[in-house]
């Protein structure tokens, strides 16, 4: 897929966000030692959603700007209930919830386009990861579970700041002033 136009600074962002969540589920998914459960905080309800709700809802019913024929309507039907068991459960944000709630499907959000998605390649590597740690689960695998969290509360963004500032110290400290403060106690070494 070819773009026509650059990027702005909120389709690069986004960009960021899926490739991190990618990055991060495709290390679990090879990773020799597997975890009984991982639970994944992330910031952006770009992410949580595609994970949560816009993936199992093009998996069922296809994705958007994509050709959809009746043979290819009835394979989809039998993704339902994987798709159903990893919904999203909108008190936990607990990815693989076994509540059978669904979004509703006559919302605008889910209306047919037949316009491409601008971060589709992104999106379907996602929903790979998602298939396949799902099936990971069925066979005794790990359990992934996805948190959308405000970035305030996410160690992992202060860390993140703390160690770009220590790697590069031209930034001065008016970026470490800035980051917020981790929370529930968590202070690594280079923090004293």
């Amino acid at each position: 897929m070819t773009r026509r136009t650059p990027l702005g600074p909120a389709a690069l962002c986004r960009r960021a966000e899926l490739r991190g969540i990618i990055t991060a589920l495709g290390m679990l998914s090879q990773s020799p030692h597997r975890p009984t459960c991982a639970h994944l905080c992330v910031s952006s309800a770009y992410v949580a959603k595609a994970w949560g709700v816009w993936i199992p809802h093009w998996e069922a019913h296809g994705w958007p700007g994509e050709e959809v024929d009746n043979s290819v309507r009835h394979s989809k039907k039998r993704w339902t209930r994987r798709m159903q068991l990893m919904s999203l459960d909108t008190s936990s944000s607990d990815s693989y919830s076994r509540k059978s709630d669904s979004p509703d499907h006559g919302s605008p959000t889910f209306r047919r386009t037949h316009r491409r998605l601008v971060d589709e390649d992104l999106l379907r590597e996602l929903a790979a990861l998602r298939t396949k740690l799902a099936d990971m689960d069925a066979l005794g695998g790990p359990s992934v579970y996805l948190y959308q969290i405000e970035r305030k509360d996410n160690p992992a963004d202060s860390l993140a700041i703390h160690c770009v500032v220590s790697e590069a110290p031209h930034l001065g400290s008016d970026v470490l002033h800035e980051s917020p403060t981790p929370v529930q106690g968590y202070q690594p070494d280079y923090f004293a």
